[in-house]
């Protein structure tokens, strides 16, 4: 293997694991803002009385509350797929014959 592909195969691996530590931060991140808004959802429950989404007197703040935690959720599981499609460096090595 050449140095130049050697430099640009560590350079690939490297960016590959950066993704995939933004992928992860990014689904923590968005369970965390989900649980959130949850606690929030239930607080404007409790303090109007109506927990029904589709009562008439249902807050506009607890409704546009769950559309955003809908989608941080959908977006989580989007990455969730993205992680589990991916191949780790490590494991791309290991199946990789070795040079003798």
């Amino acid at each position: 293997m050449k140095i130049s592909e050697k430099v640009r195969a560590d350079s690939e691996d490297f960016q590959r694991d950066q993704n995939l530590r933004i992928a992860t931060h990014l689904q923590r991140e968005f369970e965390r803002l989900a649980a959130g808004l949850d606690s929030e959802i239930r607080a404007e429950e409790e303090r109007t009385r109506v927990s029904d989404p589709s009562h008439v007197a249902y807050s506009m703040f607890a409704k546009a509350a769950r559309a955003r935690r809908d989608n941080l959720l959908r977006s989580r599981d989007e990455i969730t797929l993205y992680l589990k499609s991916v191949h780790t460096p490590s494991e791309e090595r290991s199946e990789e014959p070795c040079a003798a």
